[in-house]
């Protein structure tokens, strides 16, 4: 990085009293030591002075975050990746939060545009992804625009188990009596499957560990969701290179089963998965090949497809899921891209809860992630799992004899 003018200053005072106090040695007299007493005040002043020279005012266009609010719903979508309606929610549960009042006599930007600037950043992609690019959009410095991200990620977080919550007894019937229903899986009341978040360059934190089988450096996260692709829980802060039965296995819902699942409750997983009691996934190569065990594959695997839309709508809403930019420096960057993946789940339950679907024609924008999605399938790969208990192995062969009686 090339030296700044402030650097230059302070390494010459500091050269310049090196050298006083070599001759201070040879040259005892009090107009030396005022020389140097004159040089440690300048080089005192020089260190304390942000700016060397006066700033200069950069002209910014402020037309974008006043316009924004007079476009069509279309271009409004395209940019904050909600309708007005969703947004003017968004607002309303944030709108008397604190942290958007300073108390001072030069208020905060107004607390539409912090919104709007937060979404448009968890939308983006790529190099739309940056506070440059929304600087330069919005007319603000892109300290600002971090500012605003921070503020409005915060708050908003607030709400997080108003809109991400483990479902009740009651709807947990109502998800097993539709799979049953559908599939004949009656028990069924959600599915789990792992979604890469990946960083736009390797972690400077044990970055080996965030090395996934798809090549890339990122988090695992387990998501959780039900027959409406609302998402029940999401585990994040795993490295990439851990496998899906191995975060499974840390998450809360695994290790405190009885709190989340009655009696004959369970998830459906893919292969990724070790079976357990809790966790019914599909049989394996070669018990695969049988038909009756091919059939059930194949059945499980289209009620699983669900999941499968879940992410990819979580993902194509909120395009920065797809290369978290944030730099990883220390082990705290990591609390700032565990808190956006959140926020990123929240907003997509609020749209669900608003009736606010992402359709084809709202994908245009995000084509530049394309083929960029990372959670294929696991269903036939070769992934070693822990061996299943008798139990397990019953209860799936008892689902199966169930789901195909149904067909």
């Amino acid at each position: 990085m090339p030296e700044t003018e402030k650097s230059k200053i302070v390494s010459a005072i500091s050269s310049a009293l090196f050298q006083e106090a070599l001759l201070a040695e040879l040259e005892d007299s009090d107009s030396d030591l005022m020389n140097h007493s004159d040089a440690r005040a300048a080089h005192k002043m020089a260190d304390l002075t942000r700016y060397m020279e006066s700033r200069q005012k950069i002209p910014r266009s402020t037309a974008h975050r006043y316009n924004l609010f007079e476009h069509r719903e279309k271009e409004f979508r395209q940019s904050v990746r909600v309708d007005p309606a969703t947004f003017d929610y968004l607002l309303s549960l944030i709108v008397d939060d604190p942290i958007f009042y300073n108390g001072s006599e030069n208020p905060q930007t107004d607390i539409a545009i912090q919104l709007a600037v937060t979404l448009e950043w968890c939308g983006t992609f790529g190099n739309g992804n940056t506070c440059g690019r929304l600087a330069r959009s919005y007319g603000f410095g892109a300290g600002t625009i971090s500012e605003f991200v921070q503020r409005a990620r915060k708050s908003l977080l607030r709400f997080y188990s108003r809109f991400v919550a483990w479902p009740s007894a009651t709807k947990r019937t109502t998800s097993s009596a539709f799979h049953s229903a559908r599939y004949g899986l009656s028990g069924a009341i959600g599915f789990v499957d792992g979604a890469y978040v990946n960083f736009s360059q390797k972690p400077h934190v044990d970055g080996h560990l965030f090395f996934t089988r798809k090549k890339r450096y990122g988090l695992n996260v387990q998501i959780f969701c039900d027959e409406d692709q609302r998402i029940l829980h999401a585990h994040t802060g795993w490295p990439g290179s851990c496998g899906d039965a191995l975060v499974f296995s840390h998450t809360q819902v695994s290790k405190n089963s009885e709190r989340y699942f009655a009696i004959g409750e369970y998830l459906i997983g893919d292969s990724g998965y070790a079976l357990s009691e809790r966790l019914i996934t599909p049989y394996k190569m070669p018990r695969a090949a049988q038909s009756d065990n091919a059939r059930f594959n194949t059945i499980v695997s289209s009620a699983r497809v669900v999941n499968e839309n879940c992410i990819g709508a979580l993902k194509n809403r909120w395009a920065s899921l797809y290369g978290a930019r944030t730099q990883i420096k220390v082990a705290e960057d990591f609390a700032k891209v565990n808190n956006h993946i959140l926020l990123c789940v929240l907003l997509h339950n609020v749209t669900l809860q608003m009736k606010d679907p992402w359709t084809e024609e709202d994908r245009e924008d995000v084509s530049a992630a394309e083929g960029e999605s990372d959670d294929e399938d696991d269903d036939g790969c070769c992934i070693d799992t822990p061996p299943a208990s008798r139990n397990a192995e019953n209860k799936r062969e008892m689902i199966k004899r169930r789901v195909l009686g149904n067909y």
